[in-house]
C-alpha cells in the first residue's frame, strides 16, 4: 500500500457476424454501450412498530443484499443454450457474455436490481435480480416473411422486396452497389480508443483480450469496515482526479502483493472527485461487534417504554504497519413522532441524524487495537413493540 495502483485497461472483444476478421484494426468507443470483493453499504434503518415492520425488514435484507454475484444459463424456448448472449446490469456497461455452453457469471455493483439479456435475432429481456443463480430463457425469433432492402440508386431513393430483387440482372445489382455510400458519424461527446496492432477475430463468439492502456495512478489507501454486516475489513483505494483516465464502469480483476484476490466493480459513473476501488478483504485486521448486556435494558415510565441497546466494537491491527480505518455503523431512525431515538454513547463517532449512519475515522498503530462503544435509547408507547436488532 506504499505504491501507486497499476491499472491495465483491457477490452473483451468477440463477434458473431458469420465472417472471420483477419488482421483488422480495432477502435473502441463508449458512445453506444451495449463479484465477491464488493464492500457492503449501510441502508437507512427506519424504526416502526413491530406490526408494520415485517415487510420493511424483508426489504432491508434484500437492499443490503447478500447477492454480490449472479450466474446461470441463457437458453431459448426450445431448450437450446445460447453462446454469445450478452448479459448487462441495467443502466450500466457492466456485463458479460455467455460461453459456448450458455453459462454466464457476473459480479454485481451496489444497487444493481435488474439484468438485461440480449441475443441476435431474439427479443431482449429484463429480469429482476432475486437470486445468486438465475437461468434465463429468451423468446425464439419470429420468422420474417419479407426482407426489405433500402439504398440509393442513381440519385433516387427506392425500396425493393427480396422477390423483386431476384428479378434484377447482375449488371443492375453491380450498378446499384457502386452508388451506395457509407457515412461514418462521430459523436463529439464520446471517448475512443484506437488500437494500432491489428487483430484477427473469428466469428465464433469467443472472447479475445485486447490491451488498451496502462497507468500508474497515485492512490490513497484506507480500510473500510461495516461490522454490523460483515466482520472483515476491506482495503479501499481512493483515486484522486480519476476522470482524466477516461475509465468506464466494469468488472476489475484484483491482484495484491502478487496474488489474485478476487473481483470488484469499477464504478466510473460516480460524480465525486475521488473514485473508490474495493481491493478485497484483509484478514490481518480483526474486527468484532458484540452486544453489551449492561446496556441492553427495558423499563417503563408512565405510558412509555424505554429500550436501551449497547455494543462493543473492537478493531485489531495485526499488521506490521499503521493503518487508517473508516468504520461504519448505525442507530435506527424514527419514522413516527411517538418514537424517540437518542444516542447515549458514540465514542466520538460522527452521526448523520437524517440517516442514522455513524462514521469513525481511526488510525490504528501496528499490533494494537481500538475499542469503541455504541449505545442508544428508544422511547415508545408501552402498548407497542419494536424490533431493535
Amino acid at each position: 500500500i506504499d505504491n501507486p495502483i497499476e491499472l491495465t485497461y483491457k477490452a473483451d472483444v468477440y463477434q458473431n457476424t458469420g465472417i472471420d476478421w483477419k488482421n483488422v484494426k480495432l477502435r473502441f468507443s463508449n458512445g453506444d454501450p451495449n463479484q465477491s470483493s464488493v464492500a457492503p453499504e449501510l441502508k437507512t434503518w427506519y424504526l416502526n412498530y413491530a406490526r408494520n415492520t415485517n415487510y420493511a425488514r424483508n426489504n432491508y435484507k434484500v437492499a443490503a443484499g447478500s447477492i454480490r454475484k449472479v450466474s446461470g444459463v441463457v437458453s431459448s424456448e426450445s431448450g437450446e443454450t445460447l453462446p454469445g448472449a450478452t448479459v448487462l446490469v441495467k443502466g450500466t456497461t457492466i456485463g458479460t457474455q455467455t460461453d459456448l455452453d450458455g453459462n454466464y457469471s457476473l459480479t454485481l455493483p451496489n444497487g444493481a436490481t435488474q439484468l438485461t439479456i440480449s441475443f441476435i435475432g431474439m427479443d431482449n429481456k429484463e429480469v429482476t435480480i432475486n437470486s445468486s443463480v438465475m437461468n434465463i430463457t429468451l423468446s425464439d425469433p419470429v420468422a420474417l416473411s419479407e426482407v426489405v432492402v433500402t439504398g440509393y440508386s442513381k440519385g433516387a431513393y427506392g425500396r425493393r422486396s427480396r422477390q423483386k430483387s431476384k428479378k434484377k440482372s447482375y449488371e443492375d445489382d453491380k450498378l446499384d452497389a457502386k452508388t451506395i455510400t457509407t457515412t461514418v458519424v462521430e459523436n463529439q461527446t464520446s471517448v475512443e480508443f484506437e488500437v494500432k496492432k491489428p487483430y484477427s477475430i473469428k466469428s465464433n463468439g469467443e472472447k479475445i483480450g485486447v490491451d488498451l492502456n496502462k497507468f500508474e495512478i497515485e492512490t490513497v489507501y484506507e480500510y473500510y469496515a461495516v461490522p454490523k454486516l460483515d466482520k472483515d475489513a476491506f482495503l479501499m483505494a481512493r483515486v484522486i482526479d480519476w476522470d482524466k483516465y477516461n475509465l468506464l464502469e466494469g468488472e476489475a480483476n484484483l491482484y495484491f502483493e502478487d496474488a489474485y484476490v478476487g473481483r470488484s466493480i469499477l464504478d466510473a459513473r460516480s460524480l465525486t472527485d475521488t473514485l473508490n476501488i474495493s481491493l478485497g478483504r484483509d484478514k490481518n485486521i480483526v474486527i468484532g461487534r458484540t452486544k453489551i448486556d449492561d446496556f441492553s435494558k427495558r423499563r417503563t415510565i408512565g405510558a412509555n417504554k424505554i429500550d436501551s441497546r449497547g455494543f462493543d466494537i473492537i478493531v485489531k491491527n495485526k499488521k506490521s504497519q499503521a493503518i487508517n480505518v473508516k468504520l461504519f455503523d448505525q442507530i435506527p431512525v424514527s419514522s413516527l413522532s411517538s418514537i424517540e431515538v437518542t444516542p447515549s454513547e458514540l465514542s466520538k463517532g460522527i452521526l448523520n441524524e437524517k440517516t442514522g449512519e455513524i462514521i469513525w475515522e481511526l488510525k490504528v498503530a501496528a499490533n494494537t487495537q481500538k475499542d469503541l462503544k455504541l449505545a442508544y435509547k428508544v422511547k415508545y408507547p408501552k402498548r407497542e413493540s419494536l424490533s431493535l436488532e
